[in-house]
């Protein structure tokens, strides 16, 4: 997909944790840059990078990324270079001493649609050196740009409380190992999270219970907490959810919740929202094994805890009480 007539541009050098005075204002070779952007290069890995909303708390829909976008779309030339600079600043107090001096360059374009505009923000190396004059610039090798982008983000949408609530982030660090580096240019700077899908969410939160429940072997009671939780998931699967958001509403603090934290780690996905799929998270999370004092190994499908399956508390301890038809039956040598 192609890029959308550019109207206008700005480009800006950032180091970790300036304050102000940012080399860089307007672009003046627009015809330069159009075509250097256009480059499938920059467009194709953009249009398939992550969908992201921005994470929006208030009621106005407020958001300290959100809104300079929609006034370097919308507004005259002085808010423009206003809100080009309060995202230089919001950058340079993000990065630090692992990030280097980089190129941020903020454009906006018409799309095929009336009163709809979009944004693209590209994070690229300070290779490109920028002449100035004033509040303008030219980019002297534009065209070097489709070598060393680094990460981008594209948003649209018209000058309404609609518009600019998704997006698409691209992050060539998103497999990095410093986790710090893959997450500080959506949850950091962007203030977004990435959205997941129902199947790669409900498959990540039946993962935390699972090995939440393994590392909690041996605290009956904490594992009766998680299993009392997956039970309130379930009756309220009809909403969507974040892994962070089961972890607050749904366990008390204490072991139960770390040990669901650990497990679900510190990824952005854990902040992403998504669609429980019933069925695909129970036979994700199948069976919770219990192994008794006397010797025998009961089994039991987590949706039948506190049905046919039920621990009940005595003088020895927790006691499993189980009640069923039996269905079949097997002799084994061994259990």
């Amino acid at each position: 997909m192609s890029l959308g007539t550019l109207l206008w541009a700005t480009a800006h050098e950032i180091k970790p944790k300036q304050e102000g005075d940012f080399q860089g204002g307007f672009v003046d070779n627009l015809t330069d840059l159009a075509n250097a952007l256009s480059s499938r290069t920059l467009i194709e890995p953009l249009r398939a990078g992550t969908p992201v909303n921005f994470d929006i708390k208030s009621d106005d829909r407020s958001h300290p990324v959100r809104d300079p976008f929609m006034s370097f779309a919308f507004n005259a030339e002085p808010e423009r270079l206003a809100a080009s600079t309060q995202l230089c600043e919001r950058l340079a107090a993000e990065m630090d001493g692992r990030n280097k001096e980089c190129l941020l360059l903020l454009s906006a374009h018409e799309t095929a649609n009336d009163g709809v505009r979009e944004v693209i923000v590209w994070m690229f190396p300070a290779d490109t050196v920028i002449q100035r004059t004033g509040s303008r610039v030219d980019l002297q090798d534009a065209f070097s740009l489709t070598s060393g982008l680094r990460k981008a983000a594209v948003f649209k949408g018209p000058n309404a409380r609609t518009g600019f609530l998704s997006g698409i982030a691209l992050d060539h660090q998103s497999s990095s190992v410093d986790r710090r580096l893959a997450e500080f240019w959506v949850a950091g700077f962007l203030g977004a999270s990435m959205q997941v899908q129902s199947r790669e969410g409900t498959a990540l939160l039946a993962s935390a219970f699972r090995h939440a429940n393994n590392a909690l072997t041996g605290d009956v009671p904490s594992q009766e907490t998680l299993a009392a939780a997956i039970g309130q998931l379930r009756a309220r699967s009809d909403k969507p959810w974040t892994i962070q958001e089961v972890a607050v509403d749904l366990l008390p603090g204490g072991p139960v919740r770390e040990a669901f934290l650990r497990a679900a780690g510190e990824g952005a996905e854990t902040r992403a929202t998504f669609r429980v799929g019933i069925e695909q998270f129970d036979s994700l999370v199948k069976y919770r094994v219990f192994r008794l004092t006397n010797g025998v190994t009961v089994s039991a499908p987590f949706l039948e805890i506190g049905d046919g399956v039920n621990i009940e508390g005595s003088e020895e301890g927790a006691t499993l009480v189980a009640r069923g038809v039996i269905a079949s039956e097997t002799l084994r040598s061994r259990s």
